[in-house]
């Protein structure tokens, strides 16, 4: 399974490639997807670079693009300072308690899934 630090670095190429290659709206549309469940999954929909990612990227441009990407490389540098530890999340969940079925999202042990199985999700 790809780690998550690999997975945000995908994605931030991925947002390079669609600049690059002179701005599909489609592309950006399919990017910002999987970089969206990504982060969702990831941080949960509470956190500040995830509120701050669908802020900057409801523009459909470039510059959406562009803020978005910096989303992520911020996500990126912010774990590696850390000292995340990736493996602690790509290990498959366990099944949740009976206690945890009815209890807040942000009180719930967190899944995390590889960008390729993300995108089968997607497509």
């Amino acid at each position: 399974m790809d780690s998550i630090i690999d997975s945000l670095i995908e994605l931030i190429n991925m947002a390079q490639r669609i600049s690059d290659g002179g701005f599909d709206v489609n592309a950006f549309i399919s990017w910002k997807a999987l970089a969206f469940v990504t982060l969702f999954g990831l941080l949960g929909p509470f956190n500040y670079y995830t509120r701050r990612f669908c802020n900057f990227t409801a523009d459909s441009s470039r510059k959406g693009l562009m803020a978005g990407e910096g989303v992520l490389i911020a996500v990126k540098e912010h774990l590696a300072r850390r000292g995340f530890s990736c493996k602690a999340l790509e290990s498959l969940p366990e099944p949740l308690n009976p206690s945890e079925e009815n209890a807040p999202w942000v009180e719930r042990r967190k899944k995390w899934r590889s960008l390729d199985s993300i995108r089968q999700i997607l497509y």
